[in-house]
């Protein structure tokens, strides 16, 4: 577990804050037949992108349609 704290300006918090509401979660390949799903946040002028777990997919098939491969 880790803690990170950033003092951001009011209106980087409100644009993290925006982004935190409207965040698209992603899929992406990393070896043939796994993916794994991140989310992506701006905080200021550094982006954190968060990972899931590698996961095997079912015979063909990547569950999420906007993927975007890595």
């Amino acid at each position: 577990m880790a803690d990170i704290y950033a003092r951001l300006t009011y209106d980087e918090y409100k644009a993290l804050e925006m982004a935190c509401k409207e965040f698209k979660e992603t899929t992406h390949t990393s070896v043939a037949g796994y993916y794994y799903r991140a989310i992506r946040l701006p905080i200021g002028d550094l982006s954190m992108e968060f990972h899931g777990p590698i996961v095997k997919a079912a015979e063909g098939e990547i569950p999420n349609p906007d993927l975007q491969v890595s």
